[in-house]
């Protein structure tokens, strides 16, 4: 059984680090060429921009 869960303010570190952590992610080489390219950005940047999105 699956159990999902909202994502909280304090889960938001978290989901940066799977994203944006490394510079050149491996996944990032199996976008489609369609696909904006992969940019790195720091975590106040991804705040910002993403946290009206996940919560």
């Amino acid at each position: 059984m699956i159990n999902l869960k909202r994502i909280k303010e304090s889960d938001l570190k978290q989901i940066y680090k799977i994203e944006y952590q490394e510079e050149f992610p491996f996944w990032a080489e199996m976008n489609a060429p369609y696909f904006d390219e992969y940019r790195q950005v720091d975590f106040e940047t991804f705040l910002k921009d993403n946290s009206k999105f996940y919560l």
